[in-house]
Formats: C-alpha cells, structure tokens, sequence
C-alpha cells in the first residue's frame, strides 16, 4: 500500500482543526475526573428514582417488586448505572419512588425513611418539581444530622426546583442563576469523565448530582 505523504499546509491544516476541537470540548463540556475507588473505605450511597427496566447487580438492597420489562432504557436505569460505574466497591442502595407513573414528595419522603432505617447517609435525587413541600422541608430539616441529599435542579429552567431548593439539600446544575449556599454549579450539563475504566460522555443535570455525591463521599472517605 503506497502511503500518502502529507504537505506542510496540510499537517498544520489538520493540527488546527483538532486543536479546534480541542477548544471545542473544554469550553462546552464539563471535564470530570475520578479515581479509582479500590483503596477508599467503603461507603453506602443510596439513589431515589422511578421504575427500573429490569434487576440489577451488585446492590445491597432495593425495595423493587416489579420492574417495567421492556426494552425502554428508564431514568433510573441511567442515574443507577452511573453511580454503579463510578463507585465501584461501594454499597448502593435504591429506592424506586414511582407510584402510578408519578413522583410525589410523600414517596421521597418514604424513600428517605427507607434509606435512613438503612443507614444511609448519602443519597443522590436527580429529580425535580416545581411544588414546594412543607412536609418535605420538615424531614430534610429534622434529619439533617443522619442523611445528607444532592438534587438536581431542573434541565432548562434552573429555578424554583425542588427538591434542590430546599435548605438542608446540596442542589447541583448548570450555570445556577439563584445559588444557595452549599450549591454546586458548573459550566454545563455535559460532561466527559475520564477515570481508569476509560473516557465517557453524559449530558444532563440528572448525572452532575451523583457525580457530585461520589466526589465528595469518597473524597472524605480517603
């Protein structure tokens, strides 16, 4: 096979556009890093979400007593997987807060309960809702020394989104225009994570809060 030798004009050509590129995804997306997680003590993080498409491995426990058997790929399914990627060697725990395909705050509320009965004291919620709960708000506030929650605010508005907006929840998006404190914001909701099993692509506020959670619940267990 003959190679073909490229002109001057044509390598600096070619290293612009990727350097272009380059630029592109640094700007545009957030760049996450995550250790491996081998030599960390072991922690038990918990995630509340809606339906699962089917069971899944390597959970310590669930309250599931039915899953949607078909081939639709459900949020949950999404936002477990993550956690399970990035915090591999952890205990996780799920709660499945859908009831008659709606999420309410009395359901949170229960999945909660469930995982502080559990002793878990981190939970990821990559949930939202415009409707403030006073009955919610309670809870966070009476339990704020047992169980620490990271939220999601929502996609597209980034305001009035509960439950990241209550006082007692870390509230994580994207270019946040009402932070409060203990809030995290970052530049987008796309995200390329680099960690020992490779590089991965997520777009999504749904997947800044569990990554937000791993961070800091491995970070203090190191």
């Amino acid at each position: 096979m003959k190679l073909v030798r490229l002109s001057k004009k044509a390598i600096i050509r070619i290293f612009l556009i990727l350097l272009a590129i380059t630029i592109y995804i640094l700007i545009k997306h957030n760049n996450m890093y995550i250790c491996s997680t081998d030599k960390v003590s072991i922690v038990s993080l918990g995630v509340i979400d809606g339906h699962l498409s089917g069971r899944k491995d390597n959970i310590i426990e669930d309250n599931i007593n039915s899953y949607q058997n078909n081939n639709t790929h459900t949020h949950g399914d999404k936002v477990l997987e993550f956690v399970k990627k990035y915090a591999e060697n952890q205990q996780i725990y799920y709660f499945d807060a859908e009831r008659y395909d709606k999420i309410s705050s009395t359901s949170i509320i229960d999945g909660l309960e469930w995982m502080k009965k559990r002793g878990v004291k981190n939970v990821s919620i990559s949930l939202s809702s415009r409707f403030y709960s006073a009955e919610l708000d309670n809870w966070l506030n009476d339990n704020r020394n047992d169980i620490t929650v990271y939220a999601s605010y929502n996609n597209l508005s980034n305001s009035e989104d509960y439950p990241a907006m209550y006082k007692r929840v870390i509230g994580v998006g994207a270019n946040l225009k009402n932070m409060k404190q203990g809030d995290w914001s970052f530049k987008s909701r796309k995200m390329i994570v680099y960690s020992k099993r490779g590089i991965s692509y997520f777009n999504g506020n749904s997947f800044l809060a569990p990554y937000v959670m791993i961070k800091q619940c491995l970070k203090n267990n190191n």
